[in-house]
């Protein structure tokens, strides 16, 4: 059962992702324009995630996530929440150093600075109403 999700938070979707984790240098901005954070994991203070802005078949923008939108609140197992605020480019399919073991749908990165591992994990996709 995924903690605080309301009617504000629908469940939009549950997932296989191959979690993988990103770093940034102080005051670099994501590819949304927010300033990356390492939150507490709880509903109030997600971390931020990064996902692929396109998959093999889109056609939209390369700047928009196709997957998760941003500003889609994810509920990681065995982590907490998470914002998508960016674009992962190893994690669209096409890049050459994407990679995805077998049984994981997605990859996504994790903004941090703790070694989480590479590890699959379901993910709960809820989407966000301005915000946590």
């Amino acid at each position: 059962m995924v903690p605080g999700p309301d009617e504000r938070y629908p469940t939009v979707t549950e997932l296989e992702a191959y979690v993988t984790q990103f770093t940034a240098k102080p005051g670099e901005r994501t590819s949304s324009g927010a300033l990356p954070r390492v939150g507490s994991g709880t509903l109030q203070d997600p971390t931020t995630l990064a996902v692929a802005g396109m998959n093999l078949t889109s056609q939209g923008n390369p700047h928009e996530p196709t997957v998760i939108p941003y500003g889609t609140l994810v509920f990681i197992e065995g982590y907490g929440w998470a914002l998508v605020q960016s674009l992962c480019g190893a994690c669209t399919p096409g890049n050459r150093h994407f990679n995805l073991p077998p049984g994981a749908d997605i990859r996504v990165d994790l903004f941090g600075t703790q070694h989480l591992g590479n590890r699959r994990i379901t993910i709960y996709g809820f989407t966000s109403q301005g915000g946590p």
